[in-house]
């Protein structure tokens, strides 16, 4: 009987002295940002590894919680396309990769054919640690012309994050009134004095 009395108090003991815990100890998960996509200032890949990177992903927990202080932008009047083009030679990579301090890069997208409208565009630059270095949303148009001989529906949009040298991951999404964050994705990018 008094073994069992002795392990219910040291239960008791352990159950009460990790309630009060909290989870700001736990460390976020390292990521490597070392593998770098090489893009040319007019948005032509030099190399890049082919590894996943700049295509559609599903997020982790801990990845998707980075946008929750972005999630109270105003998604009326946005829509979503029926698809966002993320394959050889229509990768949504930033351009230039590497980039100058100050002179931030640009991120293209391409949707389907004759699509026309606004979605939300969230993003945020983290280290290789996961501590968020830059946080921006903002309201895309895409368009759609005629002429194109591609025949996509395009939108480019410019980022000045300020970053300080090295190297960081994007992480970003596209959300609509109806689907919020309906494309997620991430690439690494350098920063250069």
């Amino acid at each position: 009987m008094k073994t069992y009395q002795l392990l219910y108090f040291i239960f008791i003991i352990i159950f009460f002295g990790s309630c009060g815990k909290s989870d700001k100890n736990v460390q976020p998960t390292p990521i490597d940002v070392s593998a770098q996509w090489v893009v040319d200032p007019s948005g032509l890949p030099i190399s890049g590894p082919l590894d996943g990177q700049w295509q559609a992903k599903v997020f982790t927990a801990q990845e998707q919680d980075l946008f929750t202080s972005l999630d109270t932008a105003n998604l009326t009047g946005t829509m979503k396309p029926d698809s966002v083009f993320d394959k050889p030679n229509t990768y949504n990579y930033t351009y230039p990769n590497p980039f100058y301090q100050g002179y931030g890069p640009h991120l293209g997208f391409r949707f389907t054919n004759g699509f026309a409208g606004q979605m939300i565009y969230k993003c945020v630059i983290v280290d290789s640690l996961m501590n968020a270095r830059f946080k921006a949303a903002a309201r895309i148009q895409a368009t759609f012309n005629p002429l194109d001989p591609s025949h996509v529906s395009t939108t480019n949009l410019a980022l000045l994050p300020n970053l300080p040298v090295g190297r960081f991951r994007i992480y970003f999404t596209l959300s609509s009134q109806s689907n919020e964050h309906f494309y997620k994705s991430w690439g690494n990018v350098q920063v250069l004095q």
